[in-house]
């Protein structure tokens, strides 16, 4: 059969359509038969058969998902880039290099378990020679049980709490 120049150019949007009885209906070549059946979704989705999720999840709308870890290192990363703009006292240059060791510090802490304890504590040293005001408020994000960090991070963190003395670490 023959299409009609009018239905070549034809566009049928999904929210077009309020209701389909009856008839084939052609999707990226596929064809659907509708037969007589009602299936109301509300909204959700609708799958017949077997559906294999290859261990993931099946989600048919929205998924939200909460991952307290990522939460946590991005807590962190505004929390150093805010502190590193509020100081007035030091140079570009210096600021410079507190971002880039805030950068390597977000990147130890999202590797969670699998983080160098020998790597996170120079880190945190580093920081702490930088600017103690900086590495002090970070340790205090690090050992909070809530912000999700990993047991390495929280370890780490609080030895060096525990061996900080305001000035030095």
């Amino acid at each position: 059969m023959k299409k009609k120049a009018a239905d070549q150019d034809r566009v049928i949007n999904i929210g077009d359509i309020s209701s389909i009885s009856g008839g084939t209906i052609n999707i990226s070549g596929g064809d659907i038969q509708q037969d007589s059946r009602t299936i109301h979704t509300e909204g959700g989705s609708y799958i017949e058969g077997n559906v294999n999720t290859g261990g993931g999840d099946f989600v048919g709308r929205d998924k939200i998902s909460f991952d307290t870890e990522m939460n946590g290192i991005f807590t962190l990363s505004i929390l150093i880039q805010r502190l590193i703009a509020a100081r007035q006292s030091i140079s570009p240059e210096e600021k410079d290099d507190l971002m880039v060791l805030a950068k390597d510090l977000e990147y130890e802490v999202g590797l969670g378990e699998m983080a160098d304890e020998g790597n996170l504590a120079r880190r945190l040293r580093f920081l702490g020679k930088l600017d103690p005001e900086i590495l002090l408020a970070v340790l205090q994000k690090l050992v909070d049980p809530a912000a999700g960090f990993s047991s390495v991070v929280r370890r780490v963190a609080e030895k060096m709490s525990a061996a900080y003395d305001g000035t030095r670490v």
